[in-house]
């Protein structure tokens, strides 16, 4: 008997070849849509749950430009110069825009270790009552925009995709498809 190798009439083949195509066809679209799930998250991360602009990176420009400023009024009473140092290499990072969210992290607590030395010293600087009023209002400026950031939507959105790609399926096609988990800001 002659052994038949043609592909219509071989079931078994058939067979294999339609679950190679499943197999790739949710892979494919898969990997697609965890891509996209991702970037909604990174979205929140830059712009805010509504694309408003009011999000953690919004929130870090500004507590750069306050710890700008603070270190501005600092020098021109030659104060605090050591401190100035160390914000200035805090906010290079977080300017940069370069690193990563752990980085980006550890920029901003020790951004915020530095203001808060800074702060220290310029209430005991002899400013005059026009500068110690701005001095407050820039120190509460990024005081508050840390409290924001801590009510922030992203490590929810992160925490939620990190969920699905602890998951079967996701968890194989995240792997294929060399989607990554999202870092958490803290």
């Amino acid at each position: 008997m002659e052994k038949n190798t043609n592909f219509r009439e071989n079931r078994q083949l058939a067979w294999i070849v339609f679950a190679v195509v499943i197999i790739l066809a949710v892979i494919l679209s898969g990997g697609g849509g965890l891509r996209g799930a991702r970037e909604k998250a990174l979205r929140v991360y830059r712009a805010g749950v509504d694309g408003s602009g009011i999000g953690v990176r919004t929130d870090l420009g500004k507590r750069v430009e306050c710890a700008y400023n603070l270190a501005s009024l600092a020098s021109s009473y030659k104060v605090g110069e050591e401190v100035i140092s160390e914000i200035n290499k805090a906010a290079s990072v977080l300017d940069a825009g370069e690193s990563s969210m752990s980085g980006f992290s550890q920029a901003n607590t020790d951004l915020t270790r530095a203001v808060e030395s800074l702060y220290t010293i310029l209430e005991n600087a002899s400013l005059s009552e026009k500068d110690a009023k701005y001095a407050l209002s820039e120190y509460k400026e990024f005081t508050s925009r840390a409290l924001t950031m801590s009510r922030d939507s992203y490590n929810n959105e992160a925490d939620t995709f990190n969920a699905i790609l602890g998951r079967f399926p996701a968890s194989i096609v995240a792997k294929l498809t060399r989607v990554n988990a999202l870092p958490l800001f803290r």
